[in-house]
């Protein structure tokens, strides 16, 4: 199966057409019985009558929609041979191409369905447009209007700005509607990405100027927030703050939210002193704990003031001062906090006593909120600026205050709160020493500190049942972080007991599974990572931010079943990302939530440019070219398959969510690579290279195999490619066995172009053949190989240590088995056509011997990599027991 449920998108919601005769109620019943197969996934029952209606009606566009839309549900290999209904995609084409155009509503609704599907928009487009013009003499302008809509739903599917500018204005000259005036305004505002002056959002705004406000038809929330959007934009913050003082500011109903962008529309015209004001008026009298207002308070007092500290200090307490004195909301005390902190960035003296007071200010909040679960998390930004020392004194001063003995539930939990922010003050003191340290007895009292929690809770009458996190799992998660802290392995096995008896007793934890996944990752046993990595059950928008914390290390570990399976849940992910986004954008403008459109546009367009997708896309062909049966299965798929590559230029957002983790650190704390998970992801420029270079080794193989005579394209590719490797090569995102690896490709490919030079030299006509050329290319490529193959085998011999196998090899050492038969083939059958007969016959064979000896070789070596690869992944997740 190519996807298999994954990619099943449910018919029951689809049309039935209304008919009258008893014939079409016969068909109509028939379509019926179909769909409920296809529902059901009866594949075979479904084709079966499918192809009955067919050859009843062979001609009816109604059936051939539906042959159309069954033949695209029924999973397949990609460059399988059509099923017995034909190609969907050609089936579409043939209705397209009737004249008159469908104009049927059904019908198109099935072509529409089945376009969406193979992510054909330019085809929708062409349905819906040729319908259009078959309707635009209908008297029934509701009719005109759904057809109007479902051409400007293609548009947006197409993400093509100015066909529904284009298409808006028709409508709005057409019907005059209120709604039309706003897609126009709003097609015109999206072809502009980038911020300041430019042509099209001028007209924008003077669109909205002329036909909206001076006609009294900007009336909503969502039309004034966009039309705002398109001020900033073009930074005419004056302008904007103009209309929100105006009476168009009414029609924000809430206070707060008027005033806060006022706020910020007199931040960036630096207009400080009256938002510091505004933002002074918005704490006191609207909300005490809003954190942006604080930040915004803060910034203009310090734009305000840059050098009199004194004048600052003074403002900031007369803010504290006119707050509520008792305030149970932890805004205020974090401000004392913030405030701080910010003075020490900007303030060359008295830094010992600004220090003092944020130590100060720290006690004192650890003494209101240090029962709170938040405590530590609010703390991390600040911890880096106290001194390690302060820090250990601060955490043993809260121990003193832990003996108390708990008498109720609730007593219990704010007591161990208290225990994990003091374990994780210690910690974060200690944490730059870790690195070096080989004690591992500072992690015993941890463990301690979590049974205890889980006896308490289950004495105090806590029930049993899993959450997502219990208050006693932190002691395990900071036990586990400063593990990970050390060098070697000694920690991780360490580690590794904890958090397998943690998830035993909360199976839901996630954090706890995130950690463990790492420490095996460190180890290299990708096993009992796959099967932690499902319990997660990743899911959505997850597949694209979180499957980066596994899916490199199962390529390079040689999962590749594993991998594939993975992949194809991503692809699946992104093609429904595909299908129902632009429906929900159309959504947006039909029922008037103009803000969310340029907020809906920029995630589609995130998700489409997505690395992750982009990987997918690349080593999916990659696994299924390793795992093929037959060899020309593999060049039936590379030839005849559409293969949507990264190509070289192509800009890839990295969508990855690398907070997910809480690793108990400050979090001003510069990225560590013995950190659990890195705050900041690789490169952009190192992870989009690699990519290409993965990607540029499967067109190369692509355009060989399609036996092209000029092979310039290829030529080109491999040049770039080479580039692209050089650079590589000086990164970090480089090892050394993956330079190894993509030297055997290259050679590989070498061969091909010295190969194809001489295949080109020998005409027809002519009975010599260059045998000393050929046998001194394949003795230098065989040889090179043989080298890099020794290299291996030492790896692999290894008794002591999990060998770092890299699956990127195995793909590359099959694609260039791939290629040697290809090119064994091809000379053979050379040998038998033209040089049966040939002087040099011995010399002939001798070349063929040798390649036959050099593809005997690279099986033989893929078969030794499989074996050690199996080997080291069938080792089980470590067994606990209840001791």
């Amino acid at each position: 199966e190519y996807g298999g449920s994954h990619y099943f998108l449910s018919v029951r919601s689809l049309p039935f057409p209304s008919i009258m005769s008893d014939r079409q109620t016969h068909t109509a019943n028939k379509i019926k019985q179909i769909f409920e197969l296809v529902d059901s996934q009866q594949w075979k029952q479904a084709q079966k009558l499918t192809l009955r209606l067919r050859k009843e009606a062979p001609q009816s566009p109604l059936v051939k929609s539906v042959a159309a839309l069954v033949a695209s549900y029924n999973p397949t290999l990609p460059g399988a041979k059509p099923g017995p209904l034909g190609s969907p995609l050609v089936l579409i084409k043939e209705l397209l191409d009737v004249q008159p155009p469908i104009t049927d509503l059904h019908i198109l609704q099935y072509i529409s369905n089945v376009l969406k599907r193979l992510n054909k928009p330019s085809l929708l487009t062409t349905a819906y447009f040729n319908a259009l013009e078959g309707q635009k003499n209908n008297s029934n302008h509701e009719t005109q209007i759904y057809y109007y809509h479902c051409l400007f739903a293609a548009y947006i599917r197409e993400n093509d700005f100015v066909k529904q500018q284009l298409l808006s204005r028709e409508l709005l000259k057409k019907f005059d509607k209120k709604i039309y005036l706003w897609w126009v305004v709003i097609g015109t505002a999206l072809q502009v990405e980038k911020e300041g002056p430019d042509l099209k959002l001028t007209i924008a705004e003077q669109t909205v100027d002329s036909l909206a406000i001076a006609k009294n038809r900007l009336t909503t929330r969502q039309e004034l927030e966009f039309y705002l959007g398109i001020l900033m934009q073009q930074k005419k913050y004056s302008k904007a703050l103009d209309c929100l003082e105006g009476s168009l500011g009414d029609l924000y109903h809430l206070k707060r939210e008027r005033l806060s962008l006022k706020a910020y529309l007199l931040t960036v015209q630096e207009r400080h002193s009256e938002a510091l004001e505004l933002y002074r008026d918005l704490l006191i009298t609207c909300d005490n704990d809003e954190w942006t207002w604080y930040v915004g308070f803060v910034n203009a007092l310090l734009k305000l003031f840059p050098e009199d500290l004194e004048k600052i200090s003074a403002e900031a307490k007369n803010l504290l001062s006119q707050l509520p004195a008792e305030s149970v909301n932890r805004g205020p005390h974090l401000f004392s906090l913030y405030f701080r902190k910010k003075l020490l960035e900007i303030q060359s003296q008295d830094k010992e006593s600004i220090s003092n007071e944020l130590f100060q200010h720290m006690e004192k909040y650890i003494e209101l909120f240090g029962d709170k679960n938040c405590c530590f998390r609010d703390l991390s930004p600040y911890l880096i600026l106290i001194e390690k020392q302060k820090l250990l004194g601060l955490s043993e001063s809260l121990q003193k205050n832990l003996n108390s003995e708990p008498d109720s539930l609730n007593s219990a939990m704010k007591l161990s709160q208290r225990k994990i922010l003091f374990q994780a003050l210690k910690f974060s003191a200690s944490e730059d020493e870790l690195s070096t340290n080989s004690d591992l007895t500072p992690i015993s009292p941890l463990f301690s500190a979590y049974i205890q929690q889980r006896e308490l809770e289950l004495k105090f009458g806590a029930t049993k049942e899993n959450c997502d996190r219990n208050v006693a799992d932190c002691f395990l998660q900071i036990a586990a972080c400063s593990l990970m802290r050390r060098n070697g392995t000694a920690p991780l096995f360490a580690a590794i007991p904890m958090l397998e008896y943690g998830i035993k007793n909360n199976v839901h934890n996630f954090q706890l599974k995130l950690l463990l996944i790492e420490c095996y990752k460190r180890l290299g046993a990708l096993n009992p990572c796959f099967q932690l990595f499902k319990e997660l059950d990743i899911k959505h928008i997850q597949l694209d931010t979180l499957s980066h914390l596994i899916l490199d290390d199962l390529l390079r570990y040689g999962f590749i079943e594993e991998t594939k399976s993975l992949l194809q849940k991503i692809q699946a992910f992104h093609l429904d990302n595909v299908k129902t986004t632009p429906d929900s954008i159309f959504e947006a403008y039909k029922n008037g939530a103009y803000a969310k459109i340029r907020e809906l546009v920029q995630f589609k367009n995130k998700l489409e440019t997505s690395i992750q997708l982009a990987s997918a896309n690349v080593e999916h062909w990659h696994c299924l070219i390793v795992t093929c049966n037959a060899f020309d299965q593999v060049v039936a798929y590379l030839k005849e398959t559409e293969i949507p590559l990264p190509v070289k230029g192509n800009i890839f957002s990295i969508n990855h969510d690398l907070s997910v983790l809480e690793t108990w650190t400050s979090s001003d704390s510069r990225p560590n690579t013995s950190v659990p998970f890195q705050t900041s992801s690789r490169a952009t420029n190192n992870q989009s290279q690699h990519l290409i270079a993965r990607s540029l080794s499967i067109g190369l193989i692509r355009d060989i195999l399609s036996d092209r005579t000029d092979v310039s394209i290829a030529s080109a590719a491999f040049t770039d490619l080479k580039d692209i490797l050089s650079v590589l090569s000086e990164s970090d995102i480089f090892r050394s066995f993956d330079a190894m690896n993509w030297n055997v490709f290259c050679d590989v490919v070498g061969l091909y172009f010295d190969l194809f030079d001489v295949w080109m030299a020998q005409k027809p006509t002519e009975s010599k053949f260059d045998v000393s050329k050929i046998n001194n290319v394949i003795e230098g490529v065989v040889k090179k190989q043989e080298g890099v193959w020794n290299k291996i085998s030492n790896q692999l011999s290894m008794e002591s240590s999990i060998p770092m196998l890299n699956m990127y090899l195995t793909f590359n050492m099959t694609l260039s088995s791939l290629l040697l038969i290809h090119y064994l083939i091809k000379l053979q059958q050379s040998i038998r056509s033209k040089y049966s007969n040939n002087p040099q016959k011995s010399q002939v064979i001798s070349v063929k011997n040798k390649l036959q000896n050099a593809l005997t070789s690279f099986k033989t070596h893929l078969i030794q990599i499989e074996k050690a690869i199996q080997k080291e992944i069938s080792k089980p997740r470590l067994e606990m027991d209840q001791d």
